[in-house]
C-alpha cells in the first residue's frame, strides 16, 4: 500500500498483490487464506480494493474469510472510539467483497465472503447501540448478502489505560450484550448459515478433530471454518466429504458423502 504512515486510510497496491498471490497460487497449496481486511480501505479506495478482491477470490483457495472490523454500527461510537468506518462503509465493503467472491469453489465453499467483528462495552455506547449492531446485520441479511461468520467479542478494561476510566456501567452492557448475542446468533447467523451451505450441499475434503458419541466435528483446513458435525463416529484426522442436512446457530450437520445407506445407524 502507499501513503502507510501519512495517510489515515492508505491506498492498496492492486499490482503487488496480484504478484503475490499468482506466484503463490502456483505452488500447489491446499489451503492459501487471507485474514484482516480494514473495511476503511475497501470504502475509501473501491477502485484498488475491488481489484485486489478479484485477485483474492481467483487465486486463493475456497473458504477464504474477509474479516471485518467493523467494531459498532453506532455511528457516535465510531466517532468516539476513532474506528475510522462507518457504518455505511462497513456496508460498502460487504457489498464489493460479496460481489467477487460468493461464487461457490470445488469444495462447496464460498471463494471469498466477508466477516463482521463486533465489539462490545466501547466508550459512548448506549442501548440505542445494540440496536444499530442488529439493524446493520439485518440490512446484510435483507440484501442477499452474505457473511461467513460474525464474532462478537466484549471490552476488557485493563487499569491504567484511557478505557479504565471511560467504561460505562458494566451490568447495563452485560444485560445489552446477552441479548444482543442471543438475537444476533438465532436470527441472523443461523439463516445466513443456510444461505452459506444450504441443504444438500456436498462439501469435499473436511477433516475429523473430533468424536462424541455417533458424532464427529469436522473442520476444512483454513481461516473461519465453520464446524461440521458428521453423523458417523470417525478416526481423527480422516478426509471426508459430506453433505449438509441441517444447520445450526454456528454450524452445520452432514453426512458422509456419497451416502452408505446399508450403513446408516438406527437413529437415523
Amino acid at each position: 500500500a502507499s501513503g502507510i504512515g501519512d495517510l489515515e486510510v492508505p491506498i492498496p497496491n492492486p499490482s503487488a498483490i496480484e504478484s503475490l498471490l499468482s506466484a503463490c497460487s502456483k505452488m500447489g497449496l491446499d489451503s492459501l487464506h487471507i485474514d484482516n481486511v480494514n473495511p476503511a480501505v475497501v470504502a475509501k479506495h473501491p477502485i484498488e480494493s475491488e481489484l485486489v478482491t478479484k485477485s483474492i477470490a481467483c487465486h486463493c483457495t475456497p473458504g477464504n474469510v474477509a474479516a471485518l472490523g467493523v467494531e459498532s454500527a453506532d455511528p457516535e461510537v465510531v466517532r468516539k472510539n476513532n474506528l475510522k468506518a462507518y457504518p455505511e462503509d462497513a456496508l460498502s465493503a460487504v457489498e464489493l467483497i460479496c460481489g467477487h467472491g460468493s461464487g461457490v469453489g470445488w469444495n462447496g465453499q464460498p471463494m471469498f465472503l466477508p466477516g463482521v467483528n463486533f465489539v462490545l462495552g466501547l466508550p459512548g455506547e448506549t442501548g440505542e447501540t445494540y440496536a444499530r449492531n442488529f439493524e446493520f446485520l439485518r440490512s446484510i441479511l435483507d440484501r442477499r448478502l452474505s457473511l461467513r461468520r460474525t464474532n462478537i467479542r466484549k471490552v476488557i478494561p485493563i487499569r491504567g489505560t484511557p478505557l479504565w476510566g471511560a467504561r460505562w456501567p458494566q451490568k447495563a452492557m452485560r444485560r445489552n450484550a446477552k441479548r444482543f448475542v442471543a438475537r444476533v446468533r438465532s436470527e441472523i447467523d443461523r439463516p445466513m448459515l443456510a444461505r452459506t451451505y444450504p441443504s444438500g450441499m456436498v462439501l469435499r475434503g473436511l477433516v475429523s478433530e473430533l468424536s462424541k458419541g455417533n458424532t464427529t466435528f469436522c473442520r476444512f483446513p483454513g481461516s473461519y471454518p465453520v464446524v461440521v458435525g458428521m453423523e458417523e463416529r470417525l478416526k481423527a484426522k480422516q478426509i471426508v466429504d459430506g453433505i449438509v442436512v441441517g444447520h445450526g446457530y454456528r454450524s452445520l450437520t452432514a453426512l458422509r458423502f456419497p451416502l452408505d445407506i446399508n450403513g446408516c445407524h438406527g437413529s437415523m
